[in-house]
């Protein structure tokens, strides 16, 4: 036997989101109405029943308060208005594919459209859209278009189960009547895909086989098209509502061909125990354990992939969902394709965004995305962050495959301590301890939970030549290598003699005890300043200069790059110390300070001056001749000085006669003066000047001074 079927089997989107809202309700709250039967399929019907479901045909039969699941045929108007004046919960599990008619029905008819409803007038789908509009009319694929003459132009809807060849014929002869009287059409192409897809594919399949089977109840609409179709073309066409219903074809085992429609409100399940049976019933016991017919190996395909769907889902795996409502808690959503035994996952707030709040607005039911599986208490528990975290991780992951350098921080290492390893998205990260730095790393351990920064390692420097897929090698050491050339460079081409760079005291250098010096790091170089070069005064440590971990100035002495050697000074970049004196102590300064020593033989004395010391020399104690300076200065006497310059020796040179110059006679001070005068010719008269070279002295010097204004006075008096 040969076994056609249909590529959709099984419910339709619309219908399976509507199970899946119900599951949530009954899941959410301890009692859940709905009005009609969730699906044109009392099986289906009945294990919902079993669940909690209370199915009623009238609004009056719902409670105030209720909550209220709307099936995928869509609802009326009024029934929903009624529910809202209950205070009812309403739960909208409408078809997407329904709600965009309702949609366009209120549209077309706000803009002046008169409504067309091709289809069946009592099924509940169009009983709910055509609710809407009032400007409508019903018609019949076998109308005679008498209604083109009640407006000049209409909207054309289609029950979306209603048949595509009907609806095609219908609406060709309909556009071509309407542009013969000069009216517009504007044609809404609402039939279901899956219904075009199955009605096609029943066409096809009637015509090859000899007897078909159409699973699924008799009140499915979309169902009872497809047994409509087949049996124009097949005789044996048998509507299959239960497995027990296979009793009733007669001369199965003589079928050839077998060809099995199902509707879009039958379960796959259903068809696939369908092929069970059939399949049972054409075993003969000639067959070899090793030899299958056609049939089987189509069963064996439809039970493989049975089985695969219903194999547990393992934490961490990701699957596709499908929004089926959203409110403050998170996300109730059902596996798109294949359920694998899961009926309904939860996806908490808090694992819904990657980056900001969750809002439940930004979720509509239908929408589609990627989650991983946490894990099942009481509810299956998935996360759409952990997900869209993998995706990142795993973009980043090939680029890194491509060259881009990383940072990464690992928290684990390989049994044998290796490696260390990391995970980034679906790929393992390992990095050699070879590759972590320029040394061998005794301990591996100590870089875990240390960010490294690091490349990927080409394919022929892995250390494991048995690369696994998704698998990362890395290294830091390639980084290091490069940085650490680049630094050379740099640090090279500004080394020359008498250059003056910045550097930081690394550490201290001792040889036996003793100190020779400091190393100071410049641009990660170790360059030396021998504790010669520190201080212009003799220093016992290096620390008495230079502070650790401090930056300083230091000039270039001398380098060797063949070497690796580089000698700094500091001194030189400091004042002498009798550069810092005069800086302190200005030449003509008058100063204060202790006699602190007068040699036994010396010819000079130390004066104390708080910090600093000066010395004054015996020439610069008087304005005379001494023969000692014991007779002038004695040890522990105070003295004023002025400041003259600044010894060799780093001590002040004073001067104590300038700071106190002596007094000269009073005549011989007069006559100096005068005699630098030019001389001027002298007038006889008394009263102007009485000269006296060989005096030496005027008249006036004689005179006191009110005799001295007197007579100038006179003098001047005369002149006038």
């Amino acid at each position: 036997m040969k076994i056609l079927t249909q590529n959709i089997v099984g419910f339709c989107g619309g219908v399976q989101r509507s199970l899946d809202l119900l599951n949530v309700a009954l899941f959410t709250y301890s009692e859940v109405y709905m009005l009609g039967e969730i699906v044109n399929n009392k099986l289906v019907v009945e294990q919902f029943r079993q669940k909690g479901a209370i199915f009623v045909d009238n609004a009056l039969e719902i409670p105030a308060n209720s909550v209220v699941v709307i099936r995928a045929h869509g609802e009326t108007k009024e029934n929903i208005e009624h529910l809202k004046k209950k205070s009812c919960k309403i739960i909208d599990a409408t078809c997407p594919k329904v709600q965009i008619i309702r949609d366009q029905v209120v549209e077309k008819e706000a803009e002046g459209y008169k409504v067309l409803i091709l289809g069946n007038a009592n099924h509940p789908e169009v009983l709910g859209f055509s609710s809407l509009v009032e400007n409508k009319i019903f018609i019949r694929d076998d109308d005679n278009f008498s209604f083109l003459d009640k407006s000049d132009k209409f909207f054309l809807v289609t029950q979306t189960s209603f048949n595509y060849d009907k609806h095609l014929t219908y609406t060709q002869k309909l556009t071509n009547l309407a542009n013969n009287q000069n009216k517009l059409v504007v044609i809404l192409d609402s039939i279901c895909y899956t219904t075009k897809e199955r009605q096609n594919s029943a066409k096809k399949i009637a015509k090859q086989a000899d007897t078909i089977f159409v699973v699924g109840d008799k009140i499915s609409s979309n169902t009872t098209k497809l047994f409509e179709i087949s049996s124009q073309i097949c005789k044996n066409t048998y509507f299959i509502t239960q497995v027990s219903d296979l009793k009733l074809v007669k001369n199965k085992k003589k079928i050839k061909i077998l060809g099995i429609l199902s509707g879009a409100s039958t379960p796959k399940e259903l068809v696939v125990e369908v092929i069970k049976v059939m399949s049972e019933i054409q075993k003969t016991e000639e067959q070899s354990e090793f030899q299958k017919t056609e049939e089987q190996t189509f069963l064996d395909g439809i039970e493989k992939t049975l089985s695969a769907s219903e194999k547990p889902i393992k934490p961490g795996e990701s699957v596709e969902v499908e929004v089926v409502s959203a409110d403050e808690t998170g996300l109730r959503c059902s596996l798109v394709g294949t359920h694998r035994k899961v009926d309904m996952c939860f996806i908490d707030k808090d694992d819904v965004e990657i980056e900001g709040d969750y809002d439940a607005n930004k979720y509509q039911p239908g929408d589609t995305f990627k989650a991983v599986f946490l894990k099942h208490d009481k509810q299956f528990y998935f996360s759409k962050k952990s997900h869209d975290k993998k995706q990142i991780e795993n973009e980043k992951a090939e680029q890194i495959l491509a060259g881009k350098d990383f940072k990464f921080t690992f928290h684990k290492t390989t049994p044998n301590n290796s490696c260390l390893i990391g995970k980034l998205g679906d790929y393992s990260i390992l990095v050699p301890a070879s590759q972590i730095t320029f040394r061998h790393v005794k301990d591996i351990n100590k870089y875990i939970g240390k960010e490294l920064k690091l490349r990927v390692l080409p394919p022929e420097n892995s250390e494991d030549k048995n690369i696994r897929k998704k698998t990362i090698f890395a290294s830091q050491k390639l980084i290091m290598e490069e940085e650490r050339a680049a630094r050379d460079e740099a640090f090279w081409s500004k080394i020359e003699i008498n250059n003056v760079l910045e550097g930081k005291v690394k550490r201290f250098g001792y040889k036996d005890g003793k100190p020779f010096g400091a190393f100071i790091s410049i641009d990660g170089h170790d360059c030396l300043a021998h504790i010669g070069d520190l201080s212009w005064t003799k220093v016992e440590k290096p620390e008495e200069i230079l502070e650790l971990g401090k930056v300083y100035e230091f000039v270039v002495l001398s380098f060797d790059k063949e070497k690796n050697r580089v000698s700094l000074g500091y001194k030189q970049l400091q004042k002498r110390p009798h550069e810092l004196l005069a800086t302190k102590y200005p030449v003509g300064t008058i100063v204060k300070g202790i006699v602190k020593e007068i040699p036994e033989k010396g010819f000079f004395a130390v004066i104390d001056l708080g910090e600093d010391e000066g010395i004054v020399y015996i020439s610069e104690i008087a304005d005379k001749f001494i023969e000692s300076i014991n007779s002038e200065l004695s040890v522990g006497q105070e003295v004023e000085a002025k400041v003259i310059g600044v010894e060799r020796f780093n001590k002040v040179k004073l001067s104590i006669k300038q700071a106190t110059p002596i007094a000269e006679p009073k005549e011989k001070a007069k006559s100096t003066k005068d005699n630098s005068k030019t001389k001027k010719t002298q007038k006889a008269d008394s009263n102007e000047y009485i000269g006296g070279e060989s005096m030496g002295a005027t008249l006036a010097d004689f005179l006191d001074a009110e005799t001295t204004k007197k007579l100038k006075e006179t003098a001047k008096n005369n002149k006038k």
